[in-house]
């Protein structure tokens, strides 16, 4: 299998599992709050900013997607670009906040911050993944066309 082509395909398995497991997320965050690291104000306060922003990193992720599958080249960089930077820029915004506030030294005794933690990294790799492939693909049409 050709280099680009299997950079697609982990691409549409990795934004895959990131539009179903932000849904999931949210799922769970509302109805039985089993993702929730505290019941801290502060903390709540803050993980109800996300819902709109994860939705637009999922929403530019699920064309993303669509146009990675459809191998439309034209199309495809743009929402490569979106979805990556959207979803690095939420990682990024999580990753300070428990930074900020000592979250991770609740790693080893708090499930749900285990799950923050895996989280923080897939949005990482992911996002760096898509702007990779999206701005690769950009370069290939600049000398191609």
């Amino acid at each position: 299998m050709e280099r680009g082509r299997a950079l697609d395909y982990l691409l549409v398995f990795l934004l895959a599992v990131f539009v179903i497991g932000t849904a999931y997320y949210w799922l769970s965050y509302f109805i039985i709050g089993g993702v929730q690291v505290l019941d801290a104000d502060y903390y709540v306060k803050f993980e109800n900013a996300f819902p709109v922003a994860d939705a637009w990193a999922s929403l530019a992720s699920l064309v993303a997607l669509y146009y990675l599958l459809r191998k439309n080249t034209l199309k495809t960089p743009f929402f490569l670009a979106a979805s990556g930077a959207s979803i690095l820029y939420l990682g990024l915004m999580d990753i300070t906040f428990d930074v900020q506030n000592g979250l991770y030294s609740l790693v080893a005794s708090n499930s749900a911050m285990q799950t923050e933690l895996v989280i923080n990294i897939f949005c990482v790799i992911t996002s760096v993944l898509a702007l990779f492939s999206g701005f690769y693909m950009l370069g290939r049409q600049k000398t191609s066309g």
